[in-house]
């Protein structure tokens, strides 16, 4: 991975950079900030640099035996750590490294990849229990950790969603980090700090990384799909809130795809259509739970693009043909009495689905304030 291929971010490459040329580089740094935001391409990019044996002034060299092999991500020197879902009978130990031919391929894909997506691609099977980092993992790191570097100054370890360690397998981290054997770096990348073990968080150096502004999304778009019109693409920046993941999934699946879902929740809540509601409610509620978070983000995008056209700022909206078109006759019954109170009760709706709630009665609930609160 190179520092080229990470959108974005200019400012914290070239602290990285320098940090590398000046010999400064800290034992145990945390990559954090939003999910999609390149977290996991800068800190392989770093990886790849500080491993570099021919770098440049301002990239890895991409020539020499290391730049190759972290290329694909089969450097000796280079341990992975990231969460899995155990597919073997309980009792037995399952590692990362039995999954490390599918982490490959799926960066190898595309490096902004969330867990959601990691999941489904690899775990598809038991899909519906929670990726854990297992505390087996611990023990397997410190063994790593214990023989000698192969072909590089350091060796490096990179630890994906570190907050999903157990318990054991965070102490067994923290050892690690507090005693490091010869020269090893540990890049923890985590969209959940603070939910890392607080000793963990105190020795490591925070990377932080916030969201990508509009245009940075706008030319990784174009990158991505030249044949994207101008209004697709400008659309997906803004609504992709600074993701470059969300910014891509707008794009291949269509700006418009919960419209007509919440076109008929507005119309059936606005004339109390109960039996609908039910039946709505259902059908969402069968989707995956990051369609459902989706779908909620998307409704709270168009309460809000209605305000703003209610109250006529017209300049600031940002909507499609079609979006418009509904919009031109519903944004007068989004107003200042009701429009704080339906995102809110939209943004809680998210919170529970998030929390794994029971999503029927969630969206169910949900219709039944959005229908009272379009009245005001």
């Amino acid at each position: 991975m190179f520092f080229r291929d990470v959108y974005g971010h200019d400012e914290l490459k070239h602290q990285l950079i320098d940090a590398v040329k000046s010999g400064r580089i800290p034992h145990a740094q945390l990559f954090c900030g939003p999910e999609g935001v390149g977290k996991l391409p800068l800190a392989l990019a770093y990886a790849q640099y500080v491993s570099c044996e021919n770098k440049g002034e301002n990239d890895s060299c991409g020539q020499c035996p290391s730049c190759k092999k972290y290329a694909m991500l089969a450097h000796p020197d280079l341990h992975f750590v990231f969460p899995i879902i155990q597919k073997k009978p309980a009792g037995s130990d399952e590692y990362c490294m039995e999954h490390l031919d599918g982490w490959r391929e799926m960066f190898a894909t595309s490096p902004y990849f969330n867990l959601d997506k990691w999941v489904e691609e690899e775990f598809s099977s038991v899909a519906t229990k929670q990726p854990v980092i297992y505390n087996c993992e611990g023990n397997e790191l410190i063994r790593k950790l214990q023989m000698k570097a192969c072909e590089s100054e350091y060796k490096v370890v990179v630890i994906w969603h570190p907050e999903l360690m157990g318990a054991e397998c965070s102490n067994r981290v923290l050892k690690s980090i507090e005693e490091p054997v010869g020269k090893t770096l540990f890049l923890l990348v985590s969209d959940k700090p603070d939910d890392i073990l607080p000793t963990i968080q105190s020795r490591t150096q925070r990377v932080v990384m916030h969201a990508l502004p509009e245009k940075v999304l706008a030319d990784a778009i174009r990158t991505k799909n030249s044949n994207a019109d101008d209004n697709q693409i400008q659309y997906a920046a803004r609504l992709s809130k600074g993701s470059i993941i969300a910014a891509f999934e707008l794009l291949d699946d269509g700006a418009n795809t919960f419209l007509d879902t919440f076109i008929r929740l507005m119309r059936k809540a606005y004339v109390s259509d109960l039996d609908d509601l039910i039946n709505l409610s259902n059908e969402l509620a069968k989707l995956s739970r990051k369609k459902q978070i989706s779908f909620l983000q998307y409704c709270q995008h168009m309460i809000r693009e209605n305000f703003i056209l209610n109250v006529g700022n017209t300049s600031l909206n940002y909507m499609t043909n079609d979006e418009n078109a509904f919009s031109s006759k519903f944004a007068r019954f989004i107003n200042e009495k009701n429009v704080w109170q339906l995102v809110e009760e939209l943004s809680k709706a998210e919170f529970h689905i998030e929390r794994n709630g029971m999503s029927k009665i969630i969206f169910y609930d949900l219709a039944l304030k959005v229908m009272a609160l379009l009245k005001k």
